[in-house]
Order: structure tokens, then C-alpha cells, then sequence
């Protein structure tokens, strides 16, 4: 009699069941197996291949894939005006009254422009409004306070 511990099972006998066709030989893969040979998606390319690169043969209109299959998207464009009324509504720290107007007037345009054609930068935008409001009554005042100053030493050195 042989240990059954130690002594592997014969192919012949597992008995053949009618509903795993597979059972009747142990050493049978199923077909639901995962395929140990099949192209690794995570691989490195081979040398000389560059992944990115157009490909010569392609169709009109065909759209490049990235190495893992997927299409490049590429999102909406920034609105250039948001980005100019933030430039503008900052330089009033440097130019003062005129370039807070300036990012106000642009960045109210910006906020209709993102809103009617989808683009992105409404962030921006909101963002040169308010500091074009913000530097614009800071300037405001420093102005007030330089009329006042320059009115009261008239009238009291007068």
C-alpha cells in the first residue's frame, strides 16, 4: 500500500464528471484561466518603438492612442481674457486706478465669454474682478486722502 501523502495522484484516476470537462485530467488548463503567454499591457516598449510616435499608416481623421489604449482627450481651453484681467487687476498694486479697471471691465467679458462658449478660467476670472474692485477702492481712497491732504495744507498755509 503507498502513502497518500507522499504519493501523487494518477491522471486516470480522477473519475470524468459530465458538468467540468476539465476534471477528467488535472493537468488540463480551462479556457476561463488567465493565459500566462499573453502581451502584458504594463510592459516597456521594445527599443526603437517610440509609443507617441504618428503613425504613417493611419486613416483621416484617426485619432492618437496613448500605449494603454486610451484616447488622448484634451479638456476646453482657458479663456485668455481671464488670464488678463487677473494680470491686470495685480498690476494695479503697480499702476495703479487704470489697471484695476482695466481687470474689472476684462474679467466681467471673460465671466460671459466662459459662460456662452464652456471654456475653463472662470476662477481666474472671479478672482481679477474682485481684486480689480478691491484695488481699485484701495486706490480710490489713497486718492481721497491725497486730495484732502494736499486741500487742508492749502487752506492752512494758504
Amino acid at each position: 500500500m503507498s502513502d497518500p501523502i507522499t504519493t501523487p495522484p494518477e491522471p486516470h484516476a480522477v473519475s470524468p464528471d459530465a458538468a467540468n470537462p476539465y476534471a477528467a485530467n488535472p493537468y488540463a488548463v480551462s479556457p476561463d484561466a488567465v493565459n500566462p503567454y499573453s502581451q502584458n499591457p504594463y510592459a516597456p516598449t521594445p527599443y526603437g518603438q517610440n509609443p507617441y510616435a504618428a503613425n504613417p499608416y493611419a486613416a483621416p481623421g484617426y485619432v492618437p492612442y496613448s500605449p494603454n489604449g486610451v484616447a488622448y482627450a484634451y479638456g476646453p481651453r482657458t479663456n485668455p481674457l481671464a488670464i488678463a484681467s487677473l494680470v491686470c487687476a495685480l498690476g494695479a498694486l503697480v499702476f495703479g486706478l487704470f489697471a484695476s479697471i482695466a481687470g474689472v471691465i476684462l474679467g466681467h467679458i471673460a465671466m460671459s465669454q466662459i459662460a456662452s462658449r464652456g471654456e475653463n478660467g472662470r476662477g481666474l476670472a472671479v478672482a481679477g474682478v474682485i481684486i480689480g474692485y478691491a484695488l481699485g477702492a484701495l486706490a480710490l481712497v489713497g486718492i481721497a486722502l491725497y486730495v484732502v491732504f494736499f486741500v487742508g495744507m492749502i487752506t492752512t498755509f494758504g
